[in-house]
């Protein structure tokens, strides 16, 4: 075997070489000339991976495609492994068909024909029977029973004739002959025409299915698509929210009789939601909410929530990448679309790789921070789901076996933290998510929050005409809702103008921020009016006083609306230290909520469970020790903050 000359092409001794290499072999002439033209490439872009080029580029240089050097068969991977003399004996010499190869071969339709029911005949997941579709093939022009007239009109679209063909009963004969004989029904360079590969099989039975599989690559998360070429992201441009059912249960105070465990402990487990927010550059957690209702759910408020606490420490970023429900609620997408951030609808994890990734990360480390750990799948640890089923049949206490939410959250914030602080080796390099974050954010700084455009965030958002005032309904609980009227002395110059009010109902004081939206006499659409103030009177009686009733028979109706409304939320901004935003509110369900905390410091130091009223000795919580934050560091500075260069490109691409 001739020499293998891998190094940079200064002369040409190397491939001389290896030419004389290659007539010792047993190979032909016109061959080992296109291996050594192969080898001169190959060499060229071994330099040009040395000079610092990405393979991408390299490969565009030299003028092959991405296969030419990916793979372990791939031309250049040969070329490593044995130089010129490799490539040339990959080269064989055809081999000649044999008579029968020839006789289907000239059939133009039979291969695509055979081809149309390998794809039909279902063997497993992502292949056919080739056997069953020759044998399809041969019986034609008799078509399978069952077949309709838009089955036929699509196979005989694909064999481009108007009428089905004929096997010739000669042809026939002999693939049967063969059967007969125990051979193969066709020779393998027919059968190896037949057959499809498995994506193309997966695509044909089922293109959407195989689209979220393969389709969405989880690299293209990290890579923003520039002037038709892919350039890394910055951290801070692209963000992923995303909710999780956390993989512990947790026990919150719950004095509604609703389940036997509240019935008789006075507390309700459940393993509850937490939403997170990813950097899809850094994968550094940037803000998580968690939410405590009694169904483990959670609403767009929740969502806005989460927005509303990491761009006021952040900052905005340009574009986010969700996915359905909540995450695409109406008031979600209007503010998102005020804020000029651009929304990417995902349908398939692949595409939100990052959120999906620390979801893992996060659950692998609480698995071994916490208690009452259950495990990722339903049934998955056999002990504790089954002490779980015991608590909520109400024959065992879950403060004596399962962590309470304090405890939970201190568990969740380390494990963010130790999230953060963690290399990371990925295809496009290895870093510390916080740092880079850090990195990236202090050089290019997020857009900062204008406090003024808090209004943004209201939960509810009505499009009405002004007709002495905006008057509405808001549905408060399930089939119960109470007339709302916004007014404000300015109303009075855009009397019949069409606006749209944001406003939260829940807070002691309903205001609502009008916004004009549609155009009126010399005002645009999209101007902010002004604030308005609620003025119904049943509305406030409604508010302060909702689920009292009048008598016995409307306790069960209270009593469903407090555990439809009782909501925990705890929102938090994730810095590098872990101190960040905090907005801990409690609702009580009776059209009241109390904002516990709204600081920069731990939650756990600002939240004690004495902050929630006991229903009696026996609810108190029983002595688990010393229960103090495991986090620890300093207040969060303030970050200087630019106009994003994006900006302007989203709002050139709008007009």
């Amino acid at each position: 075997m001739g020499t293998t000359d891998h190094g940079p092409l200064t002369t040409d001794h190397g491939l001389r070489g290896q030419v004389s290499g290659l007539q010792s072999q047993p190979s032909n002439f016109s061959a080992s000339v296109s291996a050594v033209g192969e080898a001169a490439d190959c060499a060229w872009f071994k330099r040009l991976l040395e000079d610092g080029y990405s393979g991408r580029m390299a490969a565009k240089m030299v003028g092959k495609s991405s296969g030419w050097w990916s793979g372990p068969d791939s031309t250049y991977q040969r070329w490593v492994r044995g130089g010129a003399a490799e490539l040339a004996r990959a080269r064989r010499e055809p081999v000649a068909a044999g008579d029968l190869t020839c006789q289907i071969e000239a059939l133009g339709w039979f291969i695509p024909a055979a081809t149309y029911f390998y794809m039909q005949t279902n063997r497993t997941l992502e292949r056919g029977s080739i056997a069953e579709a020759i044998r399809r093939v041969i019986s034609l022009p008799y078509t399978p029973v069952g077949w309709s007239r838009k089955d036929l009109e699509r196979f005989l679209g694909v064999l481009r004739m108007d009428e089905a063909p004929v096997c010739p009963e000669g042809l026939r004969e002999a693939i049967l002959a063969r059967q007969a004989a125990g051979l193969p029904l066709v020779p393998g360079r027919v059968a190896r025409q037949v057959k499809v590969n498995p994506a193309v099989v997966r695509f044909g039975r089922n293109p959407t299915d195989a689209a979220l599989d393969m389709v969405n690559a989880a690299g293209c998360s990290r890579f923003a698509r520039v002037n038709g070429e892919y350039v890394p992201l910055r951290a801070g441009q692209r963000l992923q929210p995303d909710d999780g059912s956390i993989n512990f249960c947790v026990w919150v105070l719950w004095q509604f009789p609703s389940d036997k465990c509240s019935a008789r402990w006075g507390v309700m487990v459940g393993r509850f939601q937490l939403l997170l927010l990813v950097d899809a550059m850094s994968l550094a957690i940037r803000a998580r909410s968690f939410i405590v209702r009694p169904r483990s759910s959670y609403r767009q408020e929740d969502a806005l929530g989460l927005y509303n606490v990491f761009m006021r420490q952040h900052g905005i970023p340009e574009e986010i990448f969700h996915e359905g429900g909540a995450w695409n609620a109406g008031r979600v997408k209007d503010c998102l679309d005020l804020l000029k951030v651009r929304r990417h609808l995902v349908h398939s994890p692949h595409n939100k790789a990052a959120v999906e990734g620390r979801f893992n990360k996060l659950w692998t480390v609480l698995s071994g921070l916490s208690g009452g750990q259950i495990g990722r799948y339903r049934g998955e640890m056999e002990r504790e789901n089954a002490v779980l089923t015991s608590c909520q049949a109400g024959h065992t206490d879950p403060r004596t076996v399962f962590p309470s939410l304090e405890t939970a959250l201190a568990a969740i914030d380390q494990a963010i933290l130790e999230a953060n602080a963690t290399p990371v080796q990925t295809h496009v390099g290895r870093w510390v998510p916080s740092d880079l974050w850090e990195q990236h954010v202090g050089e290019t700084p997020l857009r900062k929050l204008d406090p003024a455009t808090e209004w943004m965030f209201a939960p509810y958002c009505v499009e009405r005409k002004v007709n002495n005032g905006i008057n509405t309904k808001v549905r408060l609980f399930d089939s119960f809702s109470i007339p709302f009227t916004f007014a404000a002395p300015w109303m009075a110059h855009f009397h019949g103008a069409r606006v749209r009010a944001y406003f939260d109902p829940w807070l002691p004081k309903c205001h609502a921020t009008v916004v004009l939206a549609a155009p009126f006499e010399h005002h645009a659409a999209g101007v902010i009016l002004g604030t308005a103030s609620q003025t119904n009177d049943i509305a406030e009686y409604a508010r302060l006083m909702l689920g009292l009733g009048f008598g016995p028979s409307d306790e069960g109706r209270v009593m469903r609306q407090r555990q439809l409304a009782a909501l925990r939320a705890d929102k938090r901004a994730i810095t590098g230290s872990g101190r960040g935003l905090s907005i801990v509110e409690q609702r009580d369900g009776l059209a009241q909520r109390r904002t516990i905390s709204e600081a920069g410091q731990p939650i756990s130091s600002v939240l004690s469970i004495a902050d929630i009223p006991v229903r009696d000795s026996q609810s108190a919580e029983p002595d688990r020790g010393d229960n103090n934050s495991l986090l620890a560091g300093r207040a969060p500075a303030c970050r200087p903050a630019s106009e994003d260069p994006a900006l302007q490109e989203f709002l050139d691409s709008e007009t």
